[in-house]
């Protein structure tokens, strides 16, 4: 199938495996100091901030501690020397947080996550174009595989991604996660919403206590929701947030290990409730009744069906037929060559499914030289039906005996002649006895693959979903949805229709 142009819109970010765009880094600095130089990432904080060592030494050495050391809200203070820092600038001491979520990677100013960014795929500047406009786990591609959205050049699962939750740009609030298309939960126990995160105000060195107040000077270090000099006791230094490892849910076993919504830290491991399961980090879900885990972490169910005891439960008028369709098994037996009135009864070559039954398509018929192998629409020997022959020198046209042939002639069985639109023929596509397979149409002289619209949970066209997205091509990689007299509403491997 052709791809579509690539488009890369810049999205709200947040944690997701497909479909992430970039979010600007925004640091705020402690009120009181002058500006910083500008770090590597072009971002300036500003803040009177401990100096490592000595004033002196290179500008990159006294780098603000804004340019990895501010998170999406969280202040950061900046230091003027050379010396050791805990992340952010070279120099001076960092607003407490890492610059970038969890999943997400720095590219110059913005946080992107690598895995599904068009623009950055698999690296930052690494862009998607051409045959393979889309990202997906880190490598180009040209289509988004099995049930898979194309949201801003990258594919995602709208029933699970927190950034497109539901539709493409839907993005969750902070310490949400998306369930079934819908923004749940909120921050995980002991966390706050500050800006667009969640942080422990009791330990977080730039929300010490209260959402913007930043720790910094001879005090730079939040213990216990106040600014302290050092840790004490056996709390660990995160930053400048004083710690303990085995129960701070953004710190849980290690430094910035922050545990997904839905869970808790116990004994340094994020743990989910009761009946749910962490999958790959993106949150607890329960896998009897989640459709984009059913079952299993990752298991998604295609598109109209639901999840019911661990097992995709297909829609209404859809029978599952374990992966026929090219939709995760759920086809409609009415209407489907491949499965037509039960799951693997295949139509001959010249037929097509009706009501679940396989019979001739229009202008074909059985007249002892196989079956649906005559075109008594065009054959001058079977001309309206078998053995109505035309008189000598006479075509077929449409059923009906005519002087001249309307189309194209070609050799028939048996001596006679066909008179056949080669653009359109499924019996002669694009030439002369080019047939096309019994799931193929004849679509501008070439044979195109197709399935029932139905198959895809639409029963009309145009077929999209809520968000206005063909559903034809997300799901089965059919670029049109057609209309037919012959076969009703069908989904089609071209750009244009029988």
């Amino acid at each position: 199938m052709t791809t579509r142009p690539s488009i890369f819109p810049v999205l709200v970010c947040s944690l997701v495996l497909w479909g992430c765009s970039a979010t600007p880094v925004t640091p705020t600095g402690a009120t009181g100091g002058t500006s910083g130089p500008k770090s590597s990432a072009g971002v300036t904080g500003s803040g009177s901030g401990s100096a490592g060592g000595s004033s002196s030494g290179s500008p990159t050495a006294g780098a603000t501690g804004g340019s990895s050391g501010a998170n999406r809200g969280g202040a950061a203070s900046t230091g003027a020397g050379t010396g050791a820092a805990s992340s952010g600038g070279n120099g001076g001491s960092t607003g407490g947080a890492s610059a970038c979520a969890s999943g997400e990677t720095l590219c110059g100013s913005v946080c992107v996550n690598v895995q599904s960014d068009p623009a950055n795929c698999g690296t930052c500047g690494h862009a998607c174009g051409g045959g393979t406009p889309f990202c997906s786990q880190g490598g180009c591609i040209a289509t988004c595989p099995g049930t898979l959205v194309t949201c801003g050049g990258g594919c995602t699962n709208l029933a699970s991604d927190p950034a497109n939750c539901g539709q493409c740009g839907q993005a969750c609030g902070a310490g949400q996660s998306c369930t079934s298309g819908q923004c749940v939960g909120g921050c995980a126990a002991g966390l706050t919403v500050c800006g667009l995160r969640c942080v422990a105000l009791q330990a977080s060195g730039a929300n010490c206590g209260s959402c913007g107040n930043a720790c910094g000077g001879s005090t730079p270090y939040c213990s216990g929701g106040t600014c302290v000099a050092a840790c004490p006791g056996s709390l660990v230094t995160c930053q400048s947030s004083c710690t303990n490892l085995a129960t701070d849910p953004a710190n849980c076993g290690q430094c910035g290990q922050r545990c997904p919504q839905g869970t808790t830290c116990v004994s340094g491991q994020c743990q989910c409730g009761n009946g749910l399961v962490s999958c790959g980090g993106q949150g607890c879900f329960n896998l009897a009744t989640d459709p984009a885990n059913c079952g299993q972490c990752g298991q998604q169910c295609p598109q109209g069906s639901a999840c019911s005891s661990g097992q995709c439960q297909c829609g209404s008028g859809l029978t599952s037929c374990g992966g026929g369709g090219g939709t995760g098994g759920c086809v409609d037996l009415f209407a489907d060559p491949s499965n037509c009135g039960s799951c693997g009864q295949v139509c001959q070559q010249g037929q097509y499914c009706n009501l679940g039954n396989c019979v001739c398509l229009p202008g074909s018929a059985t007249c002892g030289a196989g079956t649906c192998q005559t075109q008594i629409s065009s054959d001058s020997q079977n001309c309206g039906g078998c053995g109505q022959a035309c008189s000598g020198g006479q075509y077929c046209n449409d059923g009906g005996c005519a002087a001249a042939c309307v189309g194209t002639a070609c050799q028939g069985p048996n001596g006679s002649t066909l008179c056949v639109d080669l653009a359109t023929d499924p019996a002669n596509c694009g030439q002369c006895g080019q047939a096309c397979a019994h799931n193929e149409v004849c679509v501008s002289g070439q044979c195109q693959s197709y399935a029932p619209a139905q198959n895809v949970g639409c029963s009309s066209c145009p077929c999209v979903n809520s968000n206005g997205q063909p559903v034809c091509d997300q799901l089965l990689g059919f670029n049109s949805c057609c209309s037919t007299s012959t076969y009703g509403p069908i989904c089609v491997d071209a750009h244009s229709c029988p």
